[in-house]
């Protein structure tokens, strides 16, 4: 990925000691895409790109939705689904948002606990944590199945972009505060503002949302599609093509 950066006219930069490479400009579309993408087909690579993006919404949205639809629009759901729903968290002792980010945040700590330790012992204390964690918690009644699902499908989105875990990890606390004080209401402002806040953001005269802002038609279809090689061997983008779409 380094080489395909320099190829793109970014600036690379190895710090002595690190096994990281941080590029300059970073862009938002860089998080999705990996080296796996060259080397498979263009249709799977393209899948597997749309599949980043919404495990993406998935790890920042789903807790937030959920405690939304739940708590403020119920009639969102069947009736059957809405009973058992009533059923599992009729069982529990506290609030649903309560339930929601203390599983949340032992997760994070499980996580944490995972990095930190030797990578021999690291996966496997995650792993086991998490299950038997989670089998006593709801076996003791203290939450609900579903709330588990959500937590652990959650949980399992944010391991497919490993570029973003930091931010994923608060927008998801943050959206869960919104959607359990305001409803869909709140998600959609949520929405907004973090929408808003990432497209103001730049570096180096570079949009972080290049190139799909400022857009531009023919850059902005390797954000959701890996173009053939023949493609790419007609036209390079360079960060010059950037800084000029974001001057126009």
């Amino acid at each position: 990925m380094t080489c395909m950066r320099l190829n793109e006219g970014r600036i690379c930069i190895l710090v002595d000691g690190s096994p990281f490479c941080l590029v300059c400009p970073s862009l938002f579309i860089d998080s999705f895409e990996s080296m796996d993408d060259y080397c498979t087909k263009p249709y799977y690579a393209t899948f597997i790109r749309w599949l980043k993006y919404f495990a993406f919404l998935l790890a920042v949205g789903l807790p937030g939705l959920y405690l939304a639809l739940v708590m403020f629009h119920p009639e969102a759901f069947t009736l059957k689904l809405l009973l058992n729903l009533y059923v599992s968290e009729e069982a529990t002792p506290f609030p649903l948002a309560v339930e929601m980010t203390l599983l949340v945040i032992m997760f994070e700590i499980m996580r944490e606990a995972g990095i930190r330790l030797p990578k021999s012992v690291g996966g496997a204390v995650s792993i086991v944590g998490g299950l038997i964690v989670g089998d006593a918690a709801v076996k003791s009644g203290l939450i609900s199945v579903p709330l588990l699902i959500v937590v652990g499908i959650t949980a399992t989105s944010a391991f497919v972009i490993p570029q973003l875990d930091q931010q994923i990890s608060i927008l998801r606390l943050v959206f869960i505060l919104a959607g359990s004080t305001a409803g869909l209401f709140g998600i959609a402002v949520c929405a907004v503002l973090f929408t808003a806040n990432v497209c103001a953001m730049n570096e180096m005269s570079v949009s972080y949302l290049a190139p799909v802002l400022p857009f531009d038609k023919q850059r902005a279809g390797s954000a959701l599609f890996r173009r053939s090689f023949h493609t790419y061997a007609e036209k390079q983008e360079t960060v010059e093509d950037y800084r000029g779409t974001n001057n126009e």
